[in-house]
């Protein structure tokens, strides 16, 4: 395949809604990937840019460095590692979507790239990622830094989360907290870390700053991070999502879930300090913050995030900013989000 004109050509059937509702529509390419392609219109005018999003590829390996570290707890991890990442699908999948990397504006991967935190792991998040196409944005979820999953470890890990966080670091070619860059002249893309289902405080300066940036300059903010957000919208109290892994489908009950003030969900009840701080940043700068996108609960969704902003009068006005959550690419022959800015 040689250019995006090919790509989008490619047969399809509707799989998930239709195409006269973009937000909600899914399709199936002939080889079986899923693909959810939504559209924002900044008004800016430009040419169409493309962005590809996918979250959550959970790569397996390790190396011989794990070996010689002799660190117990991921030689526990291995031994005990959850048998439904031990499938060749993550790989498979990720390799195939990230071989049409190139053929799109920019990429961007939302966390959790690797299952547990390895020596491999690092390894592949070179070799499938950055060796395919050095410009991928990626970001952290909460498997990458962590050496237990799927157990209950009877040893615990002797390491710290600010070690395993350098490990990463040492890979990863942007900041693993905040990172933010200028997309086709009109687009502010900003990485979010909130692995740890939290937001810090430094985090919060940066964000106040791009979003006056952003203000000044005419750009939209489109925000990419791991975990997803309660939208404190009505109603959301019980949305039916778009696609249901039944791998992985947690935190749903009954095909339904809260996205509104759910207490499982970064902005939910209990929320504080610097993360409630930057949760409303979010929320209360509508008018520049013009989309949100998460990977994390494996499962496909489109909700709307109950935002305002200030008007030139110097009234706050509400204003609804989309939140897309993309299925893992790891599940059946692969999820992806194309995201086409206008």
């Amino acid at each position: 395949m040689e250019n995006l004109k090919e790509f989008f050509e490619q047969n399809s059937t509707d799989w998930v809604g239709s195409a006269a509702d973009p937000n909600t529509h899914l399709y199936k390419l002939d080889d079986g990937t899923i693909v959810h392609r939504v559209y924002i219109d900044t008004k800016k005018g430009g040419e169409e840019k493309n962005i590809l999003f996918i979250a959550d590829s959970h790569l397996t390996t390790w190396n011989l460095k794990d070996f010689e570290e002799k660190n117990p707890v991921i030689l526990e991890t291995i031994d005990k590692r959850r048998s439904s990442f031990r499938r060749e699908d993550a790989l498979l999948n990720t390799e195939k979507i990230m071989g049409w990397s190139n053929l799109f504006d920019k990429t961007v991967v939302g966390g959790d790239l690797i299952d547990y935190l390895t020596w491999g792991g690092l390894d592949y998040i070179k070799r499938f990622f950055y060796d395919v196409n050095p410009d991928t944005l990626l970001l952290l979820g909460s498997h990458d830094t962590s050496r237990i999953t799927g157990y209950t470890s009877t040893i615990g890990d002797p390491t710290t989360l600010q070690s395993r966080e350098e490990m990463v670091q040492n890979v990863l070619k942007t900041d693993i907290f905040y990172h933010s860059e200028i997309f086709a002249d009109r687009v502010m893309l900003i990485a979010l870390n909130n692995a740890q289902h939290k937001y810090y405080d430094f985090q919060v300066e940066k964000l106040k700053a791009d979003i006056e940036k952003a203000r000044k300059e005419n750009l939209d903010i489109f925000i990419f991070q791991h975990e997803h957000m309660a939208t404190h919208n009505p109603a959301e109290k019980r949305i039916k999502v778009l696609h249901e892994n039944l791998n992985w489908a947690f935190n749903i009950h009954e095909h339904v879930l809260d996205f509104c003030d759910s207490p499982y969900k970064i902005g939910g009840p209990g929320t504080e300090g610097p993360t409630l701080e930057l949760y409303n940043l979010i929320r209360e700068n509508a008018d520049v913050v013009k989309g949100v996108f998460c990977g994390h609960w494996h499962n496909e969704a489109y909700t709307e995030i109950l935002g305002s902003y200030v008007n030139e009068n110097g009234e706050r006005v509400e204003k609804m900013i989309p939140q897309y959550i993309v299925t893992a690419v790891a599940y059946e022959k692969g999820h992806m989000m194309v995201i086409t800015v206008k």
